[in-house]
């Protein structure tokens, strides 16, 4: 990982924070704070954050770059993260079964690779479609929570190289495209990982078609539930001291399309959605 792409991925990260949060960072940078001390200070020279009396807040600037982010991340998990359990030999996506299973069984079922034969093929895809891997990776990290999981906090996991040489390490081991392929049978790498985009593409469609009908079915019972009977709730008033962050922009809220947004994956296995061409610098 070059320090250019560390950086705007640290960038990124603190300021993902500070906006959806949210989160100002007090210029004396107490502890945890204090690993983020360059990280912000590249920011305020960036314009991505600003003073705001003692403490440093995002900027509009800032949230557009959230925006950015935001945008690839729920892609990511619409039309990438399904990727990421795939038997080779039979063509099965541990995905399919997601809406069949709680959740506790599902991670189950997903990180039994000795018995399902699970492989994880993003980082192939993402070369396929000329997207950087390490940036799928640290999507997927974001995703997991795996700053928030670290012993020392998420300040000291995005501040020092421990995390970043995990995303390089997972980078690393996943399967690649060059691994793909059957030159005997003429098969090319990159009509092997075509099939595989094409038939997970089609599958992660037809489940988000599955989850909005699911989706409105539980809304309209909880609609007609609530309209049969009355709830009455006592309402004891007690008082309580709130302290809340001073919010200085807009939390960014994820953007969901219709199933048929989607639609362009099935048939270009190159295709990107345009958000991904919206650079974050």
């Amino acid at each position: 990982m070059t320090p250019a792409t560390l950086e705007v991925f640290q960038d990124i990260y603190v300021t993902r924070r500070m906006v959806n949060d949210p989160l100002n960072v007090s210029v004396l940078f107490e502890s945890p704070y204090d690993w983020l001390q360059d990280i912000v200070g590249r920011l305020y020279q960036k314009d991505w954050v600003e003073l705001k009396g003692s403490y440093f807040a995002p900027t509009s600037l800032g949230r557009d770059k959230v925006v950015v982010a935001e945008n690839r991340f729920y892609d990511f998990l619409k039309m990438f993260d399904g990727f990421h359990s795939v038997n080779y030999a039979t063509g099965t996506f541990a995905i399919a079964s997601y809406l069949d299973m709680d959740d506790a069984t599902y991670n189950v079922y997903i990180n039994n690779n000795a018995v399902y034969g699970w492989q994880d093929f993003r980082i192939a895809v993402a070369e396929r479609k000329g997207l950087n891997p390490l940036e799928i990776v640290f999507i997927s990290f974001l995703k997991g929570g795996k700053f928030d999981m670290h012993p020392n906090g998420w300040q000291f996991a995005v501040a020092s190289g421990e995390m970043w040489d995990e995303v390089v390490r997972v980078c690393n081991t996943a399967i690649h495209m060059d691994q793909l392929g059957d030159p005997e049978q003429g098969i090319t790498p990159e009509a092997d990982i075509d099939m595989i985009i094409t038939a997970g593409s089609e599958l992660f469609i037809q489940l988000m078609q599955r989850q909005a009908k699911e989706d409105a079915q539980r809304a309209a019972q909880k609609a007609a539930a609530a309209a049969a009977e009355k709830v009455y709730e006592e309402v004891v008033e007690t008082e309580t001291t709130v302290y809340e962050t001073v919010r200085y922009v807009r939390r960014v809220e994820p953007v969901y399309y219709a199933p048929g947004y989607y639609h362009t994956y099935t048939v270009n296995p190159l295709y990107l959605s345009p958000i991904w061409y919206d650079p974050y610098w």
